[in-house]
């Protein structure tokens, strides 16, 4: 058996996986790993991020919205396309590193000057400033790694020996002859992230060699990081100083060029894009530039819209996985930093003062190429088989069921489905007996998807409107369409009136007719290239 653990460190290990969670439900990690790959898939969190709405609630909510779905994602429609079928994959645990703090905590108060020597008082004092030692931790170590290093270290050493705690638990369903891959994922220019992820990747890797705690020296073979460069700005008036980015940056690739981490795990991705300004959307639905300033309110997490680089750290996290490691004149890469490819010239990579915007899937590598190439060569059809998907279930037929008509009118597959009633819409978006489940799942991807046309993947998404083409928000263009019973649009090259032709002639189990609803529209919103 197999077995990937992804520990995401921070609130960029959090968003990369994000992405992680969604490329594992498109079906494209499965892919990646072969049709008769079985293998459990983990996600650990570590984070000092305690404030509710920050980016591990929502990495929470979203893999808590993919496993409800599951059960509807997973049903085989027809045997005879079993085998490449769209296989979503849920996530099979999940546990947090929780750190010894609460809402007043500071490095004061975990430190203890009161127990040190004179010397420890001393060198605390001269690596650590006031500011340092007063910094309120519920909001995480804000651009400082100097602070996570010196808590990281320590609550490994604490937790490492506990049977049931963050890091023994990772070997409890696996033996030893097992195949298990973990991926440390953070930033190099954070605090949290930049901390932890080299801290603990050593320390795991290091303590998995000596065996204290059972034969886990097998354990060590498959360590690999992902280390995130610079790749967002963010306002001036914050507690987080983003012009020291590039400085922590070029501070971090010192360390790792001088340090024995590079040497102590078996690959290394260091990925980055340019610097974009972060926007959310507020609770209007308007884009609101992502705020860390010191005015913020007290109970207000980080909360970071995802974007492209992510996405991108997240496909190479899913080809270490998988076993696929960058290659370089036929021999594996130890460090591997992914380009942008030119559209024009594909042997040829962007210099990196070109701005090229990112208009083809194929600027997102995702094999070695040639002969061992996998089944896997583009990681469009996945990512826009998520949007056909949430548009259809989401927008297109959500607005049917909505719509007041008589019940011959319906849609064919909704008489097939559910049973006559007026009501339909409250009957579609039940989690008991209709799609409740689906949708939230398929809100969770959109809002993902939704960020990452927001920050430069627009042309390959088209989900936001443009004012001047007087173009509407997709989601928009969708909902018309199906108030004038249309079909007659396109969904990212599949006619969405080959997708309802198909739905209408659905024939299914009446004991679990909403389940064959789900999976018969996922597969129709699969793009198979003959």
């Amino acid at each position: 058996m197999k077995k990937f653990v992804l520990v995401a460190i921070g609130g960029t290990g959090m968003r990369v996986a994000q992405s992680l969670v969604a490329l594992a439900a498109s079906g494209f990690l499965s892919d990646l790993c072969g049709k008769d790959a079985e293998y459990l898939l983990e996600i650990r969190l570590v984070d000092l991020d305690i404030v509710a709405g920050s980016d591990k609630i929502e990495l929470e909510e979203m893999i808590r919205a993919v496993n409800d779905a599951i059960p509807q994602l997973s049903v085989i429609v027809d045997e005879d396309t079993a085998d490449s079928r769209w296989k979503a994959k849920g996530i099979d645990g999940m546990m947090s590193l929780q750190p010894p703090i609460d809402d007043r905590s500071t490095i004061n108060d975990l430190v203890r000057e009161g127990y040190l020597s004179e010397a420890e008082s001393l060198a605390y004092h001269a690596l650590f400033a006031e500011d340092d030692r007063t910094m309120v931790l519920r909001r995480g170590c804000k651009g400082r790694p100097r602070i996570g290093s010196l808590l990281w270290a320590e609550h490994f050493d604490l937790d490492w020996s506990n049977r049931s705690g963050f890091w023994q638990s990772i070997f409890g369903d696996i033996g030893v002859d097992d195949e298990l891959r973990v991926m440390f994922a953070g930033s190099v220019f954070g605090g949290t992230g930049a901390s932890g992820t080299p801290t603990l990747a050593q320390k795991f890797v290091r303590a998995c060699r000596k065996g204290d705690i059972g034969n886990t020296a097998p354990f060590a073979r498959h360590v690999a990081l992902t280390l995130m460069l610079p790749y967002f700005d963010v306002g001036q008036d914050t507690d987080v100083d983003s012009g020291l980015f590039s400085i922590n940056s070029k501070m971090a690739l010192k360390y790792y060029e001088t340090s024995e981490i590079l040497s102590e795990v078996e690959f290394a991705q260091f990925v980055g894009d340019d610097r974009r300004q972060m926007e959310k959307k507020d609770e209007q639905g308007s884009w609101k530039r992502v705020r860390l300033d010191r005015a913020s309110r007290a109970d207000e997490g980080q909360n970071d819209p995802s974007m492209p680089a992510e996405l991108m750290a997240a496909i190479g996290v899913c080809r270490y996985f998988a076993g696929d490691i960058p290659k370089a004149d036929n021999v594996y890469r130890k460090v591997y930093v992914p380009l942008k490819w030119s559209s024009a010239n594909s042997e040829r990579s962007i210099a990196p003062e070109e701005a090229v915007p990112l208009d083809r899937f194929d600027y997102f590598p995702v094999s070695n190429g040639g002969a061992d190439a996998g089944a896997v060569r583009s990681v469009s059809d996945y990512i826009l088989r998520l949007e056909r998907f949430c548009l259809m279930l989401g927008s297109y037929y959500r607005t049917s069921a909505a719509i007041r008509m008589p019940w011959k009118y319906r849609p064919e597959v909704f008489r097939t489905v559910w049973t006559k009633r007026k009501e339909l819409l409250d009957m579609y978006d039940s989690r008991i007996d209709g799609v409740g489940a689906a949708l939230a799942f398929a809100e969770s991807m959109f809002r993902w998807l939704e960020e990452l046309d927001h920050h430069g993947m627009h042309d390959l998404l088209l989900i936001e409107g443009d004012d001047k083409h007087n173009t509407p928000h997709i989601q928009k263009a969708v909902e018309d369409a199906a108030r004038e019973g249309s079909t007659r649009f396109d969904l990212f090259s599949i006619p969405c009136s080959q997708i309802t032709t198909k739905m209408n002639s659905t024939r299914v189990d009446p004991r679990g007719a909403t389940k064959y609803f789900v999976s018969s529209l996922m597969e129709c919103c699969v793009l198979r290239v003959q």
